[in-house]
């Protein structure tokens, strides 16, 4: 483990590239971040976000929102990117059916690019894949993949349990406050497999997600496991060392 950071809050999936510069200050002691972009623009601007914050984590890539707007150019550029990093994390990147079907088959080939990156270079991938859990996990593990956090997980209960047991992550977005298709995974969850996340600053049903949720976060996920609040931010920590620390 990397003991220069402690035991800090874990946001395994934030655009922290959308966040003020001054609020990232306030964020800097208790939080670590994985920074995930969405298109070349904002993977550029997470890369660089990294160089003044120690405690974001770059992962770039193409979200599948965004395939219809994205050059072959734009993806070639990403992948020279990916290539050059020390740690290479390739992300957001999936497959959405739920609110982008119209774009399946690109988001598709696009994404099946990614997979052959990350298992070439070792990436780990930070996947979306609304509507579409059963279709990213068999890609995943088709493509032999061994490092991947499956982000704000409300798929089924018995895949969830299958691709941790493969050695996957299933992160908790702060919405699991009040999103219960979301928390009623929790009692299945593999501490040793789980992060949170807050997919910030995103707004889902009138409330702003933001990683300052994630205690919040941590303390119902602490009481619906059973667990000490303490222990679980441990747990978390030492998952988050495993895979981008």
């Amino acid at each position: 483990m990397n003991v220069f950071w402690g035991t800090k809050y874990i946001d395994s999936h934030a655009h922290a590239y959308e966040y003020e510069e001054e609020y990232l200050r306030k964020l800097e002691r208790d939080f670590i971040i994985l920074g995930v972009s969405d298109d070349l623009e904002s993977s550029k601007k997470t890369l660089m976000l990294t160089e003044e914050f120690s405690f974001i984590k770059p992962c770039i890539g193409i979200h599948p929102w965004r395939i219809d707007v994205a050059s072959r150019d734009a993806l070639k550029q990403i992948e020279e990117l990916i290539e050059l990093m020390d740690k290479p994390c390739i992300g957001e990147v999936g497959l959405d059916k739920k609110f982008t079907p119209n774009t399946y088959e690109a988001q598709m080939r696009t994404l099946q690019k990614f997979l052959s990156l990350a298992k070439e270079t070792g990436a780990i991938l930070n996947l979306h894949a609304a509507g579409a859990w059963e279709e990213v996990a068999d890609l995943v593990m088709k493509f032999d993949i061994t490092h991947a956090v499956f982000h704000w997980y409300t798929g089924p209960k018995d895949l969830m349990e299958r691709l941790q047991e493969a050695g996957f992550y299933i992160s908790f977005n702060v919405a699991a406050l009040f999103q219960k298709k979301h928390s009623s995974l929790l009692p299945n969850v593999d501490l040793r497999r789980v992060l949170t996340e807050s997919d910030g600053p995103y707004e889902y049903r009138g409330q702003k997600l933001l990683t300052e949720n994630i205690p919040s976060l941590l303390k119902f996920m602490a009481k619906e496991l059973k667990i000490d609040e303490g222990e679980l931010k441990r747990i978390l920590f030492e998952n988050a060392s495993r895979l981008f620390l």
